[in-house]
């Protein structure tokens, strides 16, 4: 930069001043910037002094041109990122002239993810997790910036809320989300409540015969009549009880267990005779001893 200014005598003394800069930058009539960097754009003017006197004169602006530098990303909002949420992330970089191309990038993936200055990932899953970055550009270059590490936190529905899914249901967490199931015995009505199935009815669930079928809250249960027996399994079919293989037979029954088999026969004749008012168990453990019975015949064909 030169200054030039008319005095006579002639000027004896040139002061170099930048704007917002109180002390002076040079003297002389010359002022030269080497290596000159964007700190050094602004406005700057001189004072020519003699004698008689001294003037400034008016400003001149620097404008110094650059590529982007100093390029950076925010997220907003700041904190915990949860799923489902929305973020965005923003990039800002010192250029001149600005900044007129913006690309944002996620590690590992090799093509971008979007462009612009912000860019916003709503709904945001755990597969959006990783680490970002942005590039900028202008006439005179690009720049990408540090990463910026997003880490979504897995939501489970089901811990979180545990009647999400309501009374007489299951509840799977997914990614991303959750399913409800209804457990046995029931199912889904139209508004996706878990209500119960009357088997008896819906699922013409047959107790045979000897038997009547009673609808239960999530299951049913089968009630046979005098003379018939489910051995136990409520939910099965009623068959009729035959107590006569359960009779102690000289020459055929180990040595100890004719007492065994002479009261198994005792409760199958009271199961018999007897009415099953609901699903318990007999008051002499009749069942219990006809599955041992069962089992025992099943184990040692040579006592039938």
């Amino acid at each position: 930069m030169t200054c030039s200014s008319d005095a006579n005598p002639p000027v004896d003394k040139y002061t170099w001043y930048k704007k917002t800069v109180s002390s002076p930058k040079a003297s002389g009539q010359s002022y030269s910037i080497t290596n000159i960097t964007s700190e050094d754009s602004g406005e700057y003017y001189c004072e020519a002094q003699n004698q008689y006197g001294r003037l400034n004169s008016s400003t001149l602006s620097v404008d110094v041109q650059y590529g982007p530098k100093n390029t950076s990303v925010s997220v907003s909002p700041s904190g915990k990122i949860v799923e489902g949420s929305s973020v965005t992330l923003t990039c800002s970089s010192d250029a001149n002239p600005p900044v007129d191309k913006y690309t944002w990038y996620k590690k590992t993936v090799s093509s971008p993810k979007a462009s612009g200055q912000s860019y916003s990932i709503t709904n945001i899953r755990s597969e959006d997790s990783g680490e970002y970055y942005c590039e900028a550009q202008n006439q005179y270059g690009r720049l990408n910036s540090s990463t910026l590490s997003v880490d979504v936190q897995y939501v489970d529905e089901c811990t979180a809320h545990s009647q999400i899914c309501g009374e007489n249901s299951t509840c799977l967490n997914t990614n991303g989300s959750y399913s409800c199931h209804c457990l046995p015995g029931f199912k889904s009505n139209r508004i996706g409540l878990c209500v119960d199935i009357n088997e008896c009815v819906e699922e013409k669930r047959y107790c045979g015969n000897e038997g009547l079928c009673h609808n239960l809250i999530g299951s049913y249960w089968c009630q046979c009549s005098p003379g018939s027996t489910n051995y136990g399994h409520k939910g099965t079919k009623c068959v009729e009880l035959s107590c006569d293989p359960q009779e102690a037979q000289p020459g055929k029954t180990l040595p100890g267990l004719g007492s065994l088999m002479s009261l198994v026969r005792e409760n199958c004749l009271w199961l018999r005779n007897s009415s099953t008012s609901g699903p318990r168990q007999p008051p002499l453990g009749g069942d219990v001893l006809l599955k041992v019975r069962y089992h025992f015949l099943t184990l040692t064909p040579s006592l039938q």
